[in-house]
């Protein structure tokens, strides 16, 4: 009887305890924004993940805040639940937020051995409030302009979809070196590409989608002097010919990278393959080729130190066009920083970037970074040349003031010391954070 009274009572108790679990169960009935202003409501919903209806969990909500981080657009977000006054099993979700200004203009110049290239434009991630990111930038270089324009929406279609295009109108003029960093050619070209694309995403950390390409070439060495092109003539240089053509395209997106505020985490990569396939559409020298672009970003935060990470790039190009219009000309603050813009030139090539972002003091709005970092590449004729022979490579020192309620906003300058194959040195300034 003792035993039987026992038994009841640990009945009770765990039926008391699945009970009281079970009347604990929430469900969300509503989700709200403040301090977005005009963005998308439903937009921002469907970047959360969150549904009304579905049952509460605090690591989804996590995932939502970290999500809403992501865009960029917002700071400071945090998630207030909010037990309904109807029914106690419902809650209701608030994200409070801060928009940060989007519309941000900028500047980028650098020098290696001598200014060689400037570059100004405008971009806004949060275009007619709906999280469009576009860019509108004016590049010169050998006082020659240059034009990009790009539209992407990456929430398209309930967040199930990347779209975008991409234009440019391009007027190149390229300078071969050699390795005792002498001008050795020239190359001059005018052209312009158009770009549409989407990638369908299986998840957040898988994408998948293709494209189109169309490019045109002309006015090939047309604003070359002449003792440029008999410069080219005893070097023995190759011209570039003309030609317009569509290639088909395949984008590949791995990974994830989460913001938060000053610092970044995650890894990412991103292939891009362009090709004629066979299908010679209007490829006006019948030339069949392949393309091949692949980025991976990784940011790694340093836990004991407030505010600062580990920044690294890794960048590979492969073509296999005979026309030296689609060699990877490397060098410059956009991928080997100290040296000339196009110092070394290839149908294969690699570059590889780390910054040691460390933030010396961080204030309520803007902060002052301390970035050593170090740079290196390689060009050839293919992945074997790139491997075995000795990269080029740079060391140096910049600083960072990063804004903190200014989109993507940072002023920088940099200084940068050659170690391999020679020396050289450079400077290069600018009010953005290239990777």
């Amino acid at each position: 009887m003792f035993k039987n009274k026992i038994l009841a009572m640990i009945l009770l108790t765990q039926l008391i305890i699945f009970s009281e679990c079970f009347s604990q169960t929430k469900i969300i009935k509503g989700i709200e924004f403040k301090g977005n202003e005009n963005t998308s409501i439903d937009k921002l919903k469907s970047i959360t993940q969150l549904n009304s209806g579905e049952e509460y969990n605090k690591s989804k909500i996590d995932i939502a805040i970290q999500n809403i981080k992501n865009t960029t657009v917002f700071t400071n977000v945090t998630a207030e639940i909010k037990e309904s006054t109807e029914n106690k099993n419902e809650i209701n979700i608030i994200f409070n937020m801060e928009k940060k200004w989007t519309i941000i203009p900028y500047i980028i110049a650098g020098s290696g051995g001598g200014t060689s290239y400037y570059s100004v434009g405008v971009f806004d991630t949060n275009l007619f409030n709906e999280l469009y990111s576009s860019n509108l930038n004016i590049r010169v270089e050998n006082n020659k302009p240059n034009i990009s324009l790009s539209l992407v929406d990456n929430y398209a279609f309930e967040n199930k979809v990347i779209m975008g295009t991409i234009a440019n109108v391009i007027n190149k003029k390229e300078i071969y070196f050699d390795t005792n960093n002498k001008e050795i050619g020239y190359i001059s070209y005018k052209g312009s590409s158009v770009n549409p694309y989407f990638l369908w995403k299986f998840n957040e950390y898988f994408a998948y989608g293709l494209g189109v390409l169309y490019q045109e070439f002309s006015e090939i060495n047309d604003i070359l002097s002449n003792d440029e092109v008999n410069t080219n003539q005893q070097n023995s240089i190759k011209t570039p010919y003309s030609y317009s053509t569509v290639s088909l395209q395949s984008r590949l997106n791995l990974g994830k990278i989460n913001f938060n505020d000053l610092t970044q985490s995650g890894v990412q990569l991103t292939s891009l393959i362009n090709t004629t396939a066979g299908l010679n559409l209007t490829n006006s020298n019948k030339e069949d080729y392949n393309d091949t672009t692949i980025t991976i970003l990784g940011f790694y935060p340093i836990s004991f130190l407030k505010s600062t990470y580990i920044a690294s790039r890794l960048g590979f190009y492969g073509t296999d066009s005979k026309n030296p219009i689609k060699l990877s000309f490397l060098g410059g603050l956009d991928k080997l920083r100290g040296f000339h813009y196009s110092q070394f030139n290839g149908k294969t090539a690699y570059y590889l970037n780390f910054e040691f972002r460390y933030t010396a003091w961080e204030g309520n709005i803007f902060a002052f970074q301390v970035v050593p970092f170090f740079d290196m590449a390689n060009t050839g004729d293919d992945v074997n040349q790139i491997i075995s022979q000795q990269s080029a490579s740079s060391y140096g020192m910049g600083i960072r003031i990063p804004f903190k309620n200014i989109n993507k906003i940072a002023v920088r300058i940099d200084f940068a010391q050659s170690i391999t194959p020679f020396k050289i040195n450079g400077y290069s300034f600018g009010l953005t954070q290239l990777f």
